[in-house]
């Protein structure tokens, strides 16, 4: 299974992060630090995605659905 999460480096998603990735999900968190933090999500992990930036910015968004 694939989930991406939008806003993935606040509270909300950084436990859903750790609730799922142990069960083999791959995911992909989408996050502008505009509140989230950086340091909230764990590094190195393979089925972790990590990309910076903006949901309001189409051809963004639009990229992570065409390599994810």
């Amino acid at each position: 299974m694939k989930l991406l999460i939008t806003g993935g480096a606040g509270s909300l998603g950084v436990s859903i992060v750790e609730r799922l990735l142990p069960q083999g999900v791959e995911i992909c968190v989408i996050d502008n630090y505009a509140t989230g933090h950086r340091g909230a999500l764990p590094a190195g992990v393979t089925n972790l995605s990590l990309q910076e930036g903006s949901i309001a910015d189409k051809d963004f968004v639009d990229s992570i659905f065409s390599s994810f």
